[in-house]
């Protein structure tokens, strides 16, 4: 993904740099390849931050399997959640309004404590695989 948003941002450049309408502006056939690299750079960045939430609830699935200290899981349930309240700004985003919230009432406001019961624990657990 970053190799692809490099080179869309370089085509990007590119096209507007050798603007061939009057003035420099931008052709019509310059602009819909120029949007047809915003769109490469919007779609992978996306799924870029997908990824890296992805990458953060792995790490906080194995923090709570692993018992690991408290400010582990801390660390990595916040940018799990930052990474993924940054989704809902993409107005072209493929994930819904509804998905968003949905994934958000499954993630919840904090992670399960260690002082959780057992079924709390695995519950969780569930909601965020």
């Amino acid at each position: 993904m970053t190799m692809d948003i490099f080179n869309a941002f370089v085509a990007a450049r590119t096209i507007i740099s050798n603007g061939e309408g009057t003035d420099g502006a931008l052709t019509d056939d310059q602009i819909t390849a120029l949007d047809a690299e915003i769109n490469t750079i919007i779609t992978n960045w996306e799924k870029a931050i997908a990824a890296t939430v992805v990458h953060y609830i792995n790490d906080s699935l194995a923090d709570i399997d692993s018992n690991a200290p408290i400010n582990d899981l801390a660390k990595h349930w916040s940018e799990m959640k930052g990474f993924a309240l940054g989704l809902q700004f993409n107005p072209r985003s493929p994930l819904s309004t509804e998905d968003f919230v949905k994934f958000h009432d499954l993630v919840g406001d904090a992670p399960v404590l260690p002082s959780a019961t057992a079924e709390e624990i695995e519950a969780y657990k569930t909601d965020l695989v």
